[in-house]
């Protein structure tokens, strides 16, 4: 039901950081501006159950560190690419420490369990099977999500 608003709200969500930590964040910036504006329904949705989209943030964030880590065990000869890989999942698993603070102070608990996303398992079927093709299918997928 939220998935995708993480994107669609990010200005909210680092402004709901800032009031929740009572500090100045000073981020830099690694990501594209978006071109449009948020629709108000969007904002309305997440802000009618901000926990389920913290939860799904959280969810999100997590799988986006594992999924570069993830390439670094499969693929550790890429040594050319490894360190961006590995700044990624920690730079991932630092969002997730965001959200993860937000959570706590709004006494949030986090997921049981991360739900099953059915585009990227769709994604992942299409996969080639051969070592090398599989390697550049996931990096694209990766780029994607």
């Amino acid at each position: 039901m939220y998935k995708g608003i993480a994107y669609e709200i990010n200005n909210l969500f680092l402004l709901h950081f800032n009031m929740v930590r009572g500090a100045y964040l000073s981020i830099m910036k690694l990501n594209l501006d978006i071109k449009s504006k948020s629709k108000p329904e969007w904002i309305k949705a997440v802000l009618a159950d901000f926990p389920a989209f913290l939860q799904d943030h959280a969810d999100c964030e997590r799988k986006a560190s594992a999924m570069a880590m993830s390439m670094v065990a499969k693929y550790p000869d890429r040594t050319e690419i490894l360190p961006e890989l590995i700044d990624t999942g920690i730079e991932e698993l630092e969002h997730f420490k965001m959200v993860y603070d937000i959570m706590v102070a709004k006494d949030v608990p986090l997921a049981h369990s991360i739900k099953e996303d059915l585009y990227i398992k769709q994604m992942i079927k299409l996969c080639h099977s051969g070592r090398e093709e599989r390697f550049l299918d996931r990096l694209l997928i990766g780029s994607v999500v």
